[in-house]
């Protein structure tokens, strides 16, 4: 049967992952006639030759961390006439993911109250005589 090996690019330690974070796989196995890679998801590259390492084939899957991933895992198989090898890459606990939406509206309420400050100083330079300009000239008068 072949010989099967693996990788994560960007490993995270259990319970670190957060929902939506992206993790690329990867597998690499070896076998008389070359074997077959194959991923329990869609999206995995086409097995390759690797260069320099003679008679290994290799295949990536890039994909976002969800729990329901987390639950079930991915596997990678390889597999010939002479018998499969599967390998389950496991990401343990997944936190969802934080909440951006409280940080985005006090970002525009920040921008809209600025604008409208900056409007409010060009409309009242503009005027050079309305009541706003008027009161900060007295009260800077002698």
């Amino acid at each position: 049967s072949p010989e099967l090996q693996t990788a994560e690019i960007e490993p995270k330690a259990d319970g670190s992952w957060r929902e939506g974070d992206e993790v690329t796989l990867i597998c690499s196995a070896r076998g008389h006639p070359d074997p077959k890679l194959s991923w329990s998801q869609l999206g995995g590259s086409p097995a390759e030759p690797i260069p320099g390492r003679q008679g290994w084939v290799s295949s990536s899957l890039t994909l976002k961390v969800t729990s329901a991933l987390s639950r079930d895992g991915i596997s990678c198989e390889a597999s010939n006439p002479h018998g499969n090898k599967r390998h389950v890459f496991h990401f343990g606990t997944v936190s969802p993911q934080t909440s951006q939406a409280g940080v985005a509206v006090m970002a525009v309420a920040v921008s809209v109250g600025l604008l409208l400050l900056v409007v409010a100083v060009f409309y009242c330079v503009r005027r050079k005589g309305g009541p706003c300009c008027r009161q900060r000239r007295e009260k800077g008068a002698p």
